[in-house]
């Protein structure tokens, strides 16, 4: 009879309290990165209002993040919280249409309500200067929705939907357009992004189901 093996050691209480603390001060960093990207942008973000903004010294800041693009990577990544949250299980009522247009559509209306939309705008504005930024969103935003989109159109089995396999950028590019008017043309009302993307949705995969749909004359 085999002996049972050694329990492991228990975590001393300081030190789960100690990574409680650096996971409080690695998240009070980044949500003053992300508030001193969306008001100066990328070039004329400082480290040091973000030092200051999250209660630390400069130094520290350099201890969970060695530049200002591994900041920025780290504010993307908790952009889109939905997108990168483990895959729960899946709810056999849900039909799959559904829950398609319901992740994203809470993906976007998260990013509207905290400013993130803003984000992408850096981007398309400052990727010139620095080309990493380019690299970073496609990694950490779009590679992810477009494989959600990818994903959905080849289960769906509806055959004209397949071009999204290849295409992804189609269902997602009115988000995009949508972004720029409510940054420009800031005399007209601003677009809801939720709404505008459960409306380019229905015109491009149909009524969500259970709904049927709009009768024509």
């Amino acid at each position: 009879m085999q002996d049972a093996a050694p329990a492991p050691a228990d975590v001393p209480p300081e030190a789960g309290l100690r990574d409680r603390k650096k996971e409080a001060k690695r998240a009070a960093i980044i949500a003053a990165a992300q508030a001193e990207f969306i008001a100066h942008g990328f070039a004329e973000a400082r480290l040091a209002r973000v030092a200051a903004r999250a209660g630390v010294a400069k130094g520290t800041l350099y201890l969970y993040f060695d530049s200002k693009e591994a900041l920025f990577d780290a504010v993307l990544r908790g952009a889109l919280p939905l997108i990168f949250a483990p895959p729960e299980a899946a709810d056999p009522g849900i039909p799959p249409q559904t829950a398609f247009r319901l992740r994203l559509r809470a993906a976007i209306a998260d990013m509207q309500a905290s400013g993130r939309d803003k984000l992408a705008l850096i981007v398309l504005s400052e990727s010139a200067q620095f080309p990493g930024l380019a690299r970073i969103y496609l990694e950490t935003i779009l590679e992810p929705l477009f494989g959600l989109v990818r994903d959905y159109a080849s289960s769906s089995g509806v055959a004209r939907l397949e071009p999204l396999t290849r295409y992804p950028q189609l269902l997602l590019a009115p988000m995009l357009a949508a972004t720029m008017w409510n940054r420009l043309m800031t005399e007209r009302p601003p677009l809801d992004l939720p709404e505008l993307l459960e409306t380019h949705l229905t015109l491009v995969l149909g009524p969500p189901e259970g709904e049927a749909a709009p009768l024509t004359g």
